[in-house]
């Protein structure tokens, strides 16, 4: 009888771990989705530059520059308010 227990016990154990590392993997693919998500957004930007049009923007060169400077900080904010909103939410032990 005591073995039987102690077997059950055992499962238990394992699941939880299972579990545990299951939720770990959950969280890890949701960082990755978002981050995915925000690169997904700057490569649209950035691809606009690369198209074959004229435009009063492609003037200047320094203009590339300051767009992908300005794209990067929006894509970090972006990132960061991710982050921010799943702790809020409590999808991060963070």
């Amino acid at each position: 009888m005591q073995l039987k227990e102690y077997i059950d016990d055992t499962e238990d154990l394992i699941n939880i771990k299972l579990g545990n590392v299951q939720n770990h993997l959950i969280q890890f693919e949701l960082l990755l989705t978002a981050a995915t998500f925000v690169a997904t957004i700057f490569a649209v930007v950035t691809a606009v530059f690369g198209m074959n049009f004229e435009d009063t923007i492609f003037d200047k060169p320094s203009t590339f520059n300051w767009v992908l400077i300005i794209t990067g900080i929006f894509c970090a904010m972006l990132y960061m308010a991710f982050l921010i909103y799943f702790r809020h939410k409590k999808v991060f032990p963070l």
